[in-house]
C-alpha cells in the first residue's frame, strides 16, 4: 500500500478492544427480523457503534456480518448495559424511527436490576445529571 505525500496516518499503539464480540452467536441474539430493521439483544461488554480505534469488535459490524446488511444504530446503549437494540435496515425506516424519537411520539424504556430500592425523589449523578425518581408498578 502506498500513502500520498503529506498525507495524515493515525495509527492507535494500544485500540481499545472487545474480544468478547467475537466469541458471541450474533444470530442467535437476534430477537426479531423485518424488511426494516432487526431487533438484537446487546450484550454488555460489547460496543454498539464503532470508534476511531476499533471498527471491527462492535454491535453493528457484528450483526451486519451475520445479517448481510449494511446496518445503522437507532439508538445507543452503554458498552456495559445489556439490552434490545433496534438497527435500521433501510433509510426510510431509520429517518421514520429518528422522527419518531425527536417528536416523541415514541419512547424507550430503560430497566435496572439493583440491589436495594434507591430513595425516591431527585437524585443528582455525576456530573451535572439530575433525575426525577418515580417508580410505576408493572
Amino acid at each position: 500500500m502506498q500513502v500520498a505525500e503529506n498525507a495524515y496516518i493515525r495509527i492507535h499503539t494500544h485500540p481499545r478492544r472487545f474480544p468478547l464480540a467475537n466469541t458471541i452467536d450474533w444470530r442467535a441474539r437476534i430477537q426479531h427480523e423485518c424488511p426494516d430493521f432487526i431487533l438484537v439483544d446487546k450484550p454488555g461488554g460489547v460496543p454498539v457503534h464503532p470508534s476511531l480505534d476499533n471498527s471491527v469488535e462492535t454491535c453493528v459490524e457484528c450483526v451486519s456480518k451475520v445479517s448481510g446488511d449494511q446496518l445503522t444504530a437507532l439508538h445507543r446503549l452503554d458498552v456495559p448495559t445489556h439490552g434490545l437494540l433496534v438497527l435500521g435496515r433501510t433509510p426510510s425506516f431509520t429517518s421514520h424511527f429518528n422522527k419518531l424519537l425527536r417528536e416523541r411520539t415514541m419512547s424507550k424504556e430503560y430497566r435496572a436490576l439493583v440491589w436495594a430500592r434507591p430513595a425516591e425523589g431527585l437524585l443528582v449523578a455525576f456530573p451535572h445529571t439530575v433525575l426525577q425518581i418515580h417508580y410505576a408498578v408493572s
